[in-house]
């Protein structure tokens, strides 16, 4: 799937912030669910505090 694709199917997962699957998104491939959560989260983590917050 591309990115357009991919931010539309899991823009909204965190909070509605499809900046956390923009993020994510060069990470794949993912062979599971939990790999693509835990992208996710990694990106939340990585992001500054005030787009945390954002």
């Amino acid at each position: 799937m591309d990115q357009d694709a991919f931010v539309r199917t899991f823009g909204s997962i965190y909070e509605h912030s499809p900046w956390v699957a923009e993020a994510a998104f060069a990470q794949r491939p993912f062979r599971t669910a939990a790999a693509l959560q835990e992208a996710m989260a990694a990106a939340v983590r990585a992001a500054p505090a005030g787009r945390q917050l954002a």
